[in-house]
């Protein structure tokens, strides 16, 4: 009997994160480490999808719902800022795939928060380059799996580890599931919204419970 997380959420959990309630007692000392991390090879082409073609999980799963997400991305602020570094190309590369190629994709990949024992939470579509905004709101929906809503707080703000590197030497490495999932986008890409979605959704299910029994 888990009450504080939401009781149509269809996803499997990570057993070893601290998590109040489950597998901790009292006050607990530190908030989970939860790392995220964008995938390109996730992307998908412009599909016809009628009004009744939705998502089996209606957004109780790793995906926020639709409507919601988007009207979030369209309050946010757009940032100026403009990828300088020579060696990192991904950003620019993914608005070019939105906007300028033969073929514009309707989504250019998706960012997923992952805890640091690398079980998926959460993920959110990419709709052009990756900003802070996508970020945000597949962090926001990981918590919201676990309970934690815009009314709940933990105080422990401060002994989060932040970190914000594409440097294949970084020492938080939540892009470990890619390796699979770039399979899949083979096909994904060719689906329309609700069947990619529902894919998706399927192979992380299998990816977290095969690190669940093993």
């Amino acid at each position: 009997y888990l009450p504080h997380r939401p009781a149509n959420a269809s996803v499997v959990y990570c057993p070893i994160c601290p998590d109040p309630a489950t597998n901790m007692v009292g006050d607990w000392a530190n908030t989970p480490l939860h790392l995220r991390d964008g995938n390109c090879k996730l992307s998908q082409f412009h599909k016809n999808s009628g009004i009744d073609d939705k998502s089996l999980f209606r957004g109780n799963s790793y995906f926020p719902p639709v409507r919601p997400y988007k009207e979030f991305l369209a309050s946010a602020k757009k940032s100026p800022y403009v990828v300088k570094c020579g060696h990192i190309k991904v950003i620019n590369r993914q608005l070019k795939q939105a906007t300028q190629t033969a073929v514009p994709k309707k989504k250019v990949g998706l960012v997923s928060t992952a805890c640091s024992h690398v079980f998926i939470l959460a993920g959110t579509d990419m709709y052009g380059a990756e900003n802070q905004a996508n970020v945000d709101a597949s962090f926001s929906h990981a918590y919201t799996l676990y309970g934690f809503g815009d009314d709940i707080e933990t105080g422990n703000r401060h002994l989060v580890r932040h970190k914000h590197t594409y440097d294949a030497q970084c020492d938080l490495a939540p892009n470990q599931p890619w390796v699979e999932f770039n399979q899949v986008g083979g096909y994904t890409r060719q689906m329309n919204d609700a069947n990619r979605e529902d894919t998706i959704i399927a192979h992380i299910n299998d990816w977290n419970h095969k690190k669940l029994i093993n």
